[in-house]
């Protein structure tokens, strides 16, 4: 009786070790690193992002998403595949001529099937 409890004692633990082990180092990981509003392209607010993929795999269709809910508005960027350890930007242009001018509070978002990362930020929409 008493090998059958420090053996099953023994393997709670390991379980433990194991699980804390894999939440330290997550196969998935995408991190929105820089996000800022540029110049103007073709009547356009330009928006640029770099997403950095800190993970062991290799991500695939990921999206980088801007949502202003005050406004009701939502728009997303194409998708594009990332490879662990390796940075992604780009610019988008998410038309954002149909909304009032003034300030709005937005959430910036990268996600792919596996992992995602948030930033929100106040724009200011002339």
């Amino acid at each position: 009786m008493k090998k059958g409890l420090t053996g099953f004692f023994a393997g709670i633990i390991m379980m433990i070790l194991i699980s804390t082990i894999a939440c330290a180092v997550p196969g998935y990981d995408l991190q929105l690193s820089t996000f800022r509003f540029g110049g103007v392209y073709d009547d356009q607010l330009e928006m640029h992002y770099n997403v950095y993929n800190s993970g062991l795999e290799n991500i695939e269709d990921a999206t980088v998403t801007l949502w202003i809910p005050d406004a009701g508005y939502y728009a997303a960027s194409g998708g594009f595949d990332i490879s662990d350890g390796e940075k992604h930007g780009h610019y988008f242009t998410p038309g954002l001529d149909s909304l009032e001018p003034g300030w709005h509070f937005a959430r910036i978002m990268v996600s792919s099937d596996y992992s995602r990362d948030i930033m929100w930020r106040w724009i200011e929409i002339e």
